[in-house]
């Protein structure tokens, strides 16, 4: 899914999100700045971890579900727009999430949901 901004996307994800029940959501190139609450984007059930850009481009956001068996150990807002999560599911894991712009813009958009109940 290209997010290429969350704010007119919002009602998309949040379709998705119900439809699919995820874990883990993990959206490049949100947009958005401090001004955006994290229960304005995918509501109360949600933790979420944001690397935002001042200008109105990039971003990176990662939620996890509060009802889900994941427990988190560590997070980690490394340089740029990067967010690395630690943690507990049956093993230790460890997830990073990085946004890497390329030349062609289409590509620089990922969204990634993880099922892992």
């Amino acid at each position: 899914m290209n997010c290429n901004s969350i704010i007119g996307k919002i009602d998309t994800i949040r379709a998705h999100v119900e439809t699919y029940k995820p874990d883990l959501v993990s959206i490049t190139e949100t947009k958005i700045d401090a001004r955006f609450q994290d229960n304005e984007l995918l509501g109360e059930n949600f933790t979420i971890w944001r690397k935002d850009r001042k200008q109105g481009a990039g971003g990176v956001l990662v939620a996890v579900c509060n009802d889900s068996n994941v427990s988190i150990l560590n997070s980690v807002a490394g340089p740029g727009e990067s967010i690395c999560l630690v943690f507990q599911y049956k093993f230790t894991h460890t997830l990073s999430f990085v946004l890497l712009p390329s030349i062609d813009p289409q590509m620089n958009t990922i969204l990634i949901t993880l099922n892992i109940r």
